[in-house]
């Protein structure tokens, strides 16, 4: 499966006061097939550092995934929304809305 991160729009900036910080938003995919003895594999966008609240990115990721995952109830994708802090390392931002399968 080809997955496509285009862009977020609109986002909420909720760092204020004297030790606010700009976005610098984000985002990883998290793929967790069925079976319990799979690893999840987890990709990551880079981080932009121009967008503010409204970032682009256009990575593409090439998630390898077999016909059991569609035919399973609990396989799923996540897609995470971050922002890289300086000191303090990422911090959640939000989970994209209809990110599951």
């Amino acid at each position: 499966m080809e997955i496509t991160v285009i862009s977020a729009q609109g986002l909420k900036n909720t760092s204020s006061g004297p030790f606010s910080h700009r976005l610098r938003p984000f985002i990883t995919i998290t793929a967790c097939p069925p079976g319990r003895d799979k690893k999840c594999q987890m990709y990551r966008t880079r981080v932009d550092d121009q967008g503010g609240v409204n970032p682009t990115w256009g990575d593409k990721f090439h998630v390898p995934i077999d016909t059991a995952f569609f035919h399973s109830r609990y396989s799923c994708i996540y897609l995470h929304l971050y922002t890289k802090r300086l000191i303090t390392g990422p911090s959640p931002t939000g989970l994209v809305p209809g990110s599951s399968y």
